[in-house]
């Protein structure tokens, strides 16, 4: 039985404007010069472990245009509105039950806007899940070794190996997002993975979890019936607490493992890991788009306008980005800031945002 693949393709990417936008974010672009969008990315390495008529994506239904523009022949469904991915994600097990699929099916979650640099060592890791999944009642993760202590990832506490030559693990513990000091103390330890945001269960474990977990959620997912009626189901799913996966289920949980990555990850959830991942010339600089660079280091620089060239000098460590309707001069590093920009942005002159 082939495993249902659900895409996830609502999310925003405001730490990435003014490349992300409201109307285009993040998912929908091509980020790292490849010719290829995110979910184009995606959805190519979801062929890799299903058939294509099994891969589904799902966002708001603002977004099916540009869904049916990149990836033509998957499947899509229309999320009622954005709740985050615990309500997203029940959502799609509703949805699936709804229409027959048998129970002891497997559901491969991916988000739509992440990087990997081996979609092969990636099928080989989604496959030992997958496998693992479908003989066992237990919710299953991509587990990323961490490279330095990150405080905007879920981090995972490995116990003993359950098949130690494919790098599968119980899971002790799952901790989103911790202060930098306990990110650091698990990062030393040894004994913990990030969490990839990649999720794997059969959909009777994924409904037994939020019956268990996240009774709000399920009571009110479990109401919806006719998946035509838009009105009745917007209706009811804004009920819906606007909560994670993994602080609804994945916290709670004592039936979790995780697979290993051996493969290279990036959410590409800032300028940074943009910079990090593309070419750079001998000054360190990395540049899309007709620009002219002087005098400048370690920096990111990319125009997307077709009508002008970007002249830069005299800078270092900076994030400086030109598009057709805005621009953006900023620390390499600030993605929060970049993100509370975007929010006085949208108030102040929404049309550019």
């Amino acid at each position: 039985m082939k495993p249902i693949v659900v895409i996830m393709a609502g999310g925003k990417g405001t730490r990435l404007w003014p490349l992300s936008t409201q109307s285009k974010p993040k998912q929908f672009l091509d980020l790292l010069n490849t010719g290829k969008t995110l979910l184009q990315d995606t959805v190519s390495r979801a062929k890799l472990i299903t058939s294509p008529e099994r891969i589904y994506v799902i966002a708001p239904s603002e977004y099916e245009h540009l869904i049916r523009q990149q990836v033509p022949k998957v499947n899509f469904i229309a999320e009622p509105m954005p709740r985050n991915t615990a309500p997203t994600i029940a959502y799609a097990l509703t949805y699936f039950l709804s229409q027959g699929e048998d129970p002891q099916t497997v559901m491969v979650v991916l988000p739509a806007d992440h990087y990997v640099d081996d979609a092969n060592q990636w099928a080989k890791a989604l496959n030992i899940a997958i496998d693992y999944a479908q003989e066992n009642m237990e919710l299953g993760t991509i587990g990323i070794e961490p490279a330095y202590p990150a405080t905007g990832y879920g981090y995972i506490h490995i116990a003993k190996p359950l098949i130690p030559e494919k790098g599968l693990f119980k899971v002790k513990t799952f901790t989103e997002k911790p202060p930098l000091e306990l990110a650091r103390k698990f990062v030393e330890s040894g004994e913990y993975f990030w969490n990839s945001g990649m999720f794997i269960w059969r959909l009777d474990a994924l409904k037994e979890a939020f019956i268990l977990y996240a009774t709000d959620i399920w009571d009110i997912c479990s109401e919806l019936k006719d998946f035509n009626d838009t009105s009745l189901i917007r209706k009811i799913f804004m009920a819906c607490p606007a909560t994670s996966i993994d602080y609804a289920i994945m916290e709670k949980a004592n039936n979790v493992f995780v697979v290993k990555a051996t493969f290279k990850w990036s959410d590409l959830g800032n300028f940074k890991a943009i910079y990090d991942l593309l070419p750079h010339d001998k000054s360190g600089n990395a540049i899309i788009g007709k620009a002219v660079v002087t005098n400048t280091q370690n920096s990111l620089i990319i125009n997307t306008s077709e009508d002008s060239v970007l002249a830069v000098s005299d800078e270092q460590d900076r994030v400086i980005i030109r598009t057709p309707k805005a621009s953006l001069n900023a620390n390499i590093n600030s993605g929060e800031d970049i993100r509370k920009i975007y929010k006085e942005i949208s108030e102040q002159f929404p049309d550019y945002a």
